[in-house]
């Protein structure tokens, strides 16, 4: 007892003593409940998120997007005094990881924001949404859907951040992102030319990926108003002798329709028509197969009069020259087989 203070002594079989032991009690608590409140309301603001260094990027991307207006929090944190806690508790352990610099990188968020945070501003019943283009999109229809459970990000996964932890722009280090990997360093600017359009906007590979998966349609009328299949896609007979010429003429015209929802890899060739034919999946389903006339009686002895006729460019829409020629193409059959 006599190494405590005497303020700090009390005798609780007197009244006075006890009273002093509760106001000092009750005062420290007070104390600790205003000191926690404040902190946590210091916390709730997008400025504290960036004193990170690690955060900068997303503060920066936040502050370039249509979203500067609301606070990280409000699409972060669930709604309650119960989720906010929760969150903070776990915010400990963040602060740890930082602070051991133990940290992953890049950040990534390790679950999907929910509907019901983007309705509290988007209301899908009562709001009318200004589709760009012509695309068709029932938002309700997607969001009620019985067949999959669709979240609004799923399509709008870029509208905040541009996706840059996805795309890259933000491993900590890497020569190929933003500053060179040094989140520290980055401006306004670095985060308006990470937010453009390209990287905001719904990916049109995610909506075909999507309908493939759950036995959708994906033929242009389906969520385009006016895009339709080109007249010179029909018929079909007249368009594959001619579709590899046409390639060959202009080959981003295939590209605007058939890179989507396609594994297409890079494949060098002089030929780029023939590069994009043997990296295309789309391309591939089809010149790895034998047409009708490669399995006729005649047609060892006949195709050679067929190269001539057509140009031997013609056969490597699907076979290679050679067996040591890069990469394989669609038919396995190369011409030094026989030759």
């Amino acid at each position: 007892m006599g190494l405590r203070p005497k303020w700090l002594q009390f005798d609780l079989s007197k009244t006075e003593d006890k009273l002093k032991l509760f106001i000092l009690v009750s005062g420290l608590l007070i104390f600790i409940g205003v000191a926690t409140v404040t902190a946590i309301q210091l916390t709730m603001y997008p400025e504290f998120c960036q004193t990170c260094h690690i955060m900068k990027p997303e503060y920066r991307t936040w502050q370039a997007t249509s979203h500067s207006n609301i606070r990280c929090t409000e699409c972060h944190i669930e709604p309650g005094v119960f989720n906010l806690i929760k969150h903070k508790i776990g915010a400990m352990k963040e602060l740890y990881l930082y602070a051991t610099n133990t940290y992953p990188t890049p950040i990534k968020m390790s679950h999907k924001i929910e509907n019901f945070v983007c309705e509290k501003c988007h209301s899908i019943t009562t709001r009318k949404f200004t589709v760009s283009g012509d695309i068709k999109i029932p938002h309700t229809r997607h969001i009620e859907s019985k067949i999959t459970e669709v979240y609004c990000v799923d399509c709008h996964a870029g509208v905040a951040h541009g996706k840059i932890s996805e795309r890259g722009m933000i491993t900590e280090g890497s020569p190929t992102a933003v500053k060179k990997g040094d989140l520290a360093a980055w401006t306004l600017d670095d985060g308006k030319q990470q937010t453009i359009r390209e990287f905001t906007k719904a990916d049109m590979d995610d909506c075909i990926a999507c309908h493939v998966k759950n036995k959708q349609s994906i033929k242009c009328e389906t969520c385009h108003a006016t895009i339709k299949t080109p007249d010179n896609h029909t018929p079909v007979a007249a368009w594959l002798p001619q579709h590899g010429k046409d390639a060959e003429k202009d080959i981003n015209v295939c590209k605007s329709c058939h890179n989507y929802g396609m594994t297409v890899k890079q494949v060098v060739h002089t030929n780029k028509a023939v590069a994009y034919a043997w990296g295309n999946e789309y391309c591939v389903n089809c010149h790895s197969q034998a047409p009708a006339s490669h399995k006729e009686a005649t047609w060892r002895k006949m195709h050679k009069t067929q190269v001539a006729a057509k140009g031997i460019n013609n056969c490597f829409a699907c076979h290679s020259q050679t067996s040591k020629e890069g990469p394989q193409a669609p038919a396995r059959i190369t011409c030094d087989r026989c030759h």
